[in-house]
């Protein structure tokens, strides 16, 4: 089973998620997750900027979908998105004392479950510093998944993937132009 690729990010991340997508393969042979902190409201709107932009399938994700390699799977803003133990995506507001939604850590925490080291982490720029995404990435990592993690001295908002780093969850960390080709990489095992 390939490999499924999990980008979880906050402020600032919508940019580089767009230039991320934009310079991965059409044929890229693994499904793409994505849980950004971002309001319902504004979700369909950046799918379909997302749409215009990328030459992967975006759409957003949808409960008890299969993740289908090329396609890009965008959680919709005030719901978590993760995956079944089945490898099936699941939406949901449950655990709902979470203030982030959709979270990283509970995409994070389920792909881990699900997929041990066939996930792969990637995270983006965000304030949120230790609230978000740390606990998961240490997750993925207990389960030698590969984690990316986004150091890039000209990026703003760093204190999410510094404290990732910091706290041992990334396995390599990358200025934003070498993601593209590391993630794509990764994909193809």
């Amino acid at each position: 089973m390939e490999k499924i690729i999990c980008i979880g990010g906050s402020t600032g991340a919508p940019a580089g998620l767009t230039d991320l997508l934009a310079k991965l393969p059409a044929d890229l042979p693994a499904p793409v997750l994505v849980a950004l902190h971002m309001p319902a409201y504004m979700t369909e709107g950046f799918v379909q900027t997302l749409e215009r932009r990328v030459a992967l399938r975006v759409t957003v994700a949808e409960n008890g979908a299969r993740p289908e390699p090329g396609c890009v799977y965008v959680g919709p803003g005030g719901l978590h998105l993760g995956l079944s133990p089945a490898g099936r995506i699941v939406v949901s507001p449950k655990p709902t004392e979470l203030h982030f939604k959709p979270s990283i850590d509970v995409l994070f925490f389920t792909a881990a479950r699900a997929l041990r080291n066939r996930a792969v982490g990637v995270v983006l720029t965000g304030l949120s510093a230790k609230k978000d995404a740390v606990e998961g990435t240490l997750a993925l990592r207990k389960v030698r998944a590969e984690v990316l993690v986004i150091d890039d001295p000209s990026a703003r908002f760093l204190g999410m993937p510094k404290a990732v780093i910091e706290a041992g969850g990334a396995s390599r960390v990358l200025q934003a132009a070498d993601l593209p080709a590391a993630v794509t990489r990764v994909a193809r095992g």
